[in-house]
């Protein structure tokens, strides 16, 4: 029998379980098997000391730390965060109006290919909901950063 056959069986059996093949397979490969045998003792012992732990609690009901940080420091930080967040989600939304207008035909300078000015007119509202989604939400700006990266490079 396969070692990792009978650990799960003997598993099972720890837990009350069906062990998947037939207990008798198991003992045998257990009495031959030193590794089995210190896998199976160590199981038991460490279910044991689980169960007895559940009965205790282990969390304590202490309050969360202090911030030492004076509170003049955390609330410029704050609307310095605030501040640049508003900041992104108007450049977007002055961008995405631009796409806007760009897309329902007003003169931008570009020429007049249509499938050219589709392309800038779809990056253009995606840069644009790319700024908003980064100021509303500001753990996804690494993740847009780096297409934003890309696309200006191709761009240069």
């Amino acid at each position: 029998m396969n070692c990792d056959v009978a650990r799960e069986a003997l598993s099972a059996r720890i837990d009350g379980e069906r062990e998947p093949v037939p207990a008798s397979r198991v003992d045998e490969h257990v009495a031959s098997c030193a590794g089995c045998r210190d896998w199976h003792s160590r199981a038991v012992e460490q279910t044991q000391q689980l169960r007895r732990l559940v009965g205790r609690s282990q969390v304590v009901a202490a309050p969360p730390p202090r911030d030492r940080t004076p509170t003049r420091t955390r609330l410029r930080a704050w609307a310095g965060a605030a501040g640049a967040r508003w900041a992104l989600g108007v450049v977007g939304a002055l961008q995405l109006g631009l796409a806007g207008a760009q897309g329902f035909g007003a003169d931008v300078g570009m020429p007049t290919d249509g499938h050219l000015l589709n392309e800038s007119t779809a990056w253009s509202a995606a840069l644009g909901v790319a700024m908003i989604v980064a100021a509303l939400r500001p753990a996804a700006a690494s993740g847009l950063a780096a297409v934003l990266a890309v696309f200006s490079l191709v761009l240069a």
